[in-house]
């Protein structure tokens, strides 16, 4: 990742030169003002770049701490993920082993019910 960043902001630099340096050749003037743009345009690319080199660093730098933070960030989610998933499947669980426990309270009661009736009607006669 690292590589391919300093790829990335040495071409835009580069870009950026060459682009000035286009510009200046394509520009309708005369030799004497050419030869002034572009001594110009070098003294300001020796003036500028090692600025520039050095944003481009920082950048870098700054492009690394983020996708540390960003897979940092990756591993939590997944690990929440994980719990929830582990507390869904707990909430199954306790809820079959309750609804299976009324179920068999409920038919147990239920004929429970039935035989005290049978048995009340029986003695009222």
């Amino acid at each position: 990742m690292e590589d391919q960043t300093k790829k990335m902001v040495y071409g835009i630099l580069a870009g950026a030169l060459v682009g000035a340096g286009v510009g200046a050749l394509l520009a309708p003037k005369n030799g004497r003002d050419m030869r002034t743009t572009l001594v110009n345009l070098l003294e300001l690319i020796k003036e500028k770049g090692p600025e520039y080199n050095e944003k481009g660093r920082e950048i870098t730098e700054k492009g690394r701490e983020a996708v540390e933070v960003v897979k940092e960030s990756i591993e939590v989610v997944k690990e929440a993920k994980d719990e929830a998933v582990s507390a869904a499947q707990d909430v199954k669980s306790e809820l079959k082993e309750f609804k299976a426990n009324n179920s068999a309270s409920s038919d147990q009661s239920g004929s429970d019910s039935a035989s005290s009736g049978a048995m009340s009607t029986g003695q009222s006669h």
